[in-house]
């Protein structure tokens, strides 16, 4: 019999809480700027309060999360694949080819928005929604604030895949790859399946919705499939899709 892992697990709330303090300290410089800097800081101090108000929700979650990640290193998981560096490799690399659109769409959105919203979600780190104002530079600091939200959620994502044991395991409650878990049940995110993806580099992709004020959005999780497992990716991928 395999004896119990303890699984390395990276705090999910530590960016969210450091992308807090990056808001606060850019809103700051532009308080003092009249009734235009006004409107700017108080955008950045709603974002903010929001980004705080998640990293406690994260916090508080973790400890559920780890009793979870100690049922699949004592052996209660469905699948659990491991990989050579070059196939981890190739894997990180087209993760870090779509990450670049996550950015610039986190810049665009705040100056695109119309109407009163300004929201973020935690498995981005932030995401900006934008905010209802008169002024052009309250909606260019929105759109610092979201590039600069993305922009850490991006290079957070990039280290985690780049260092680690690169291997994942997909439990009854959710996945975890290279350090980081995502649950299948969490606040304001839930998990509406998974397909198989022949590739190249074939994977399993894991389908989450994200609520938001202004309704739902889909956060895709990728999880690579190595050589000569593709029949156990699709029959996992099967039952995921019918449960």
């Amino acid at each position: 019999m395999t004896a119990p892992r303890a699984l390395p697990f990276r705090d999910p709330a530590a960016p969210v809480a450091r992308s807090a303090l990056a808001s606060l300290l850019l809103c700051a410089g532009f308080l003092p700027g009249g009734a235009v800097g006004l409107a700017a800081g108080v955008i950045g101090l709603t974002v903010a309060f929001l980004l705080g108000v998640s990293a406690a929700i994260l916090r508080r979650s973790a400890r559920r999360w780890r009793a979870e990640l100690d049922a699949i290193g004592a052996g209660d998981f469905l699948v659990h694949w491991t990989y050579t560096p070059e196939a981890w490799a190739r894997f990180a690399a087209a993760e870090g080819r779509r990450g670049r659109g996550r950015v610039a769409l986190a810049a665009v959105l705040p100056a695109a928005a119309v109407l009163p919203v300004a929201h973020v979600t935690w498995e981005e780190g932030a995401r900006l929604g934008g905010a209802w104002t008169h002024s052009g530079a309250a909606l260019l600091a929105a759109s610092l604030l979201g590039l600069l939200a993305g922009s850490a959620a991006v290079a957070t994502r990039r280290r985690a895949l780049r260092g680690g044991p690169r291997e994942c395991f997909v439990g009854r409650a959710g996945v975890y790859r290279n350090a980081r878990y995502w649950p299948f049940a969490s606040f304001g995110r839930d998990f509406r399946g998974a397909h198989f993806e022949a590739g190249p580099p074939a994977a399993v992709v894991f389908r989450f919705e994200v609520t938001t004020r202004g309704g739902t959005m889909a956060d895709d999780l990728r999880v690579p499939v190595p050589e000569g497992r593709e029949p156990e990716a699709q029959a996992l991928a099967d039952r995921l899709r019918a449960g």
